[in-house]
């Protein structure tokens, strides 16, 4: 039986996230991953601890927790910085922070089994409860597009992008985070303090050539720029080493986009995608 399954509820409670009591690596490890959980105790038991259990006896035996749960833990906390799902709206990030924190411990457990098919997978490690939820918050599609040889949707994208090298140096994620974000600062002091506006203009000229290319992140249909977010942004900012979240700020400012009819936010569903759309 996997160690995981030797650490009780007892053993949690007394984590440092909950009390001053020495406890063990272990179980430290384990409080760690409630404290990024972001629920209360009772749900981690029954949808962390249960759904792991699943894994490390029914799919992955030859796992080890105390391997995998540290990489988890740093994706986990990386997931902070980002608004999930795909061109979420700001009011529905709320609601929808859970869901997508489990659909990042989810995709740590999935991504090194390497199948084609995922969904036998989830079926065997989920509580009844989970995949209805996942399903009802349209999550599971974007965990099934994890399987290899599948194409990933841009949620699935986001998920493994937590999971690459350079972003799970755990004990030093979010200090990395916030240090990148001071370097753009510093950098657009040099260059002439660009404000989010003029980035938000070199951001679109950027994006019509790569629509030009005939693009995956953005088209032009009817003389309107139709741009995937946060997709889009996430690929200038790589080219720019800019915040993608200042790039689409920078662009929204503008002004030059469609509001939504329905809520008036810069976000349009189109065929299932979100989409900011330039006139």
């Amino acid at each position: 039986m996997k160690s995981l399954f030797l650490a009780s509820k007892s053993d949690l409670v007394s984590s440092p996230v909950l009390t001053t009591k020495p406890v063990d690596d272990y179980t430290l490890l384990l409080g760690s991953l409630y404290y990024e959980s972001g629920v209360s105790k009772k749900v981690f038991f029954e949808v962390y601890i249960k759904t792991a259990q699943n894994y490390f006896t029914r799919v992955n035996k030859s796992a080890n927790e105390r391997e995998l749960f540290p990489i988890i833990k740093a994706a986990m906390r990386k997931r902070r910085d980002y608004y999930l799902p795909d061109g979420v709206v700001p009011e529905d990030v709320h609601c929808q922070r859970d869901v997508w924190t489990f659909a990042t411990f989810l995709t740590g457990l999935l991504l090194p089994l390497k199948f084609s098919d995922l969904k036998p997978v989830l079926d065997k490690i989920l509580p009844k409860e989970c995949k209805v939820w996942l399903v009802n918050k349209s999550v599971m599609a974007s965990l099934l597009s994890l399987a290899e040889g599948n194409r990933l949707d841009a949620n699935g994208e986001i998920l493994c992008s937590f999971y690459k090298k350079e972003n799970v140096k755990e004990d030093t994620l979010s200090e990395e985070f916030k240090a990148e974000d001071k370097k753009q600062n510093e950098d657009n002091k040099q260059d002439g303090t660009l404000t989010n506006k003029e980035v938000g203009e070199l951001c679109l000229a950027w994006l019509y050539e790569q629509a030009k290319n005939k693009s995956e992140i953005c088209y032009i249909k009817e003389e309107r720029l139709f741009i995937k977010s946060p997709s889009a942004f996430i690929a200038y900012g790589k080219e720019t080493k800019r915040s993608w979240k200042s790039i689409q700020k920078g662009v929204i400012k503008l002004g030059r986009h469609l509001p939504n009819p329905e809520n008036n936010t810069p976000f349009i569903k189109i065929e299932n995608k979100n989409m900011i759309v330039i006139v």
